[in-house]
């Protein structure tokens, strides 16, 4: 993106032949698709509540996709070298569903918070509905019980 910008002020000094236009309007068409691929990217959202992984992505087109804590059987983390240096990682979500929109989550910031705090949200859920289990009296929504309210927002 950065060669293009670079060849468009370039271009511009130099607008005399056809071969110099064509190179500055292919460049022009290149930077706006990056624009569009970045504006595009900034738009996903991912946000782990105390019930629900939700994800909310699109411009045009508003998706969201969610997934009930208690359905993650496998959470797998990476963190590719540059990921370590500037402090980012990629989830990938396995669930007793097959197709899902949640399956992979890529440049999440602060991986590893992100990660204990999934964590700690999917064992919390397992402990709630262990003690359901043993007392199976209790209602659904029992007072208990804490409201959902986001852990994080990414």
């Amino acid at each position: 993106m950065l060669a293009s910008l670079g060849a468009l002020v370039v271009l511009l000094a130099h607008w005399t032949s056809a071969a110099a236009q064509l190179f500055w309007l292919v460049s022009l068409v290149v930077v706006m698709m990056a624009a569009v691929r970045a504006y595009v990217e900034w738009r996903d959202v991912f946000v782990v509540t105390n019930w629900r992984v939700v994800r909310l992505s699109g411009v045009l087109t508003a998706r969201v996709a969610t997934m009930p804590i208690n359905r993650i059987l496998d959470m797998t983390m990476t963190r590719p070298l540059l990921g370590r240096l500037v402090g980012y990682g990629h989830f990938v979500f396995e669930s007793a569903a097959q197709e899902q929109g949640l399956r992979e989550i890529k440049f999440v910031p602060d991986i590893l918070a992100v990660d204990r705090e999934i964590n700690n949200a999917v064992n919390k859920e397992n402990r709630r509905r262990e003690r359901l289990l043993v007392s199976p009296d209790r209602s659904f929504g029992d007072s208990d019980d804490e409201p959902t309210e986001p852990i994080r927002g990414l």
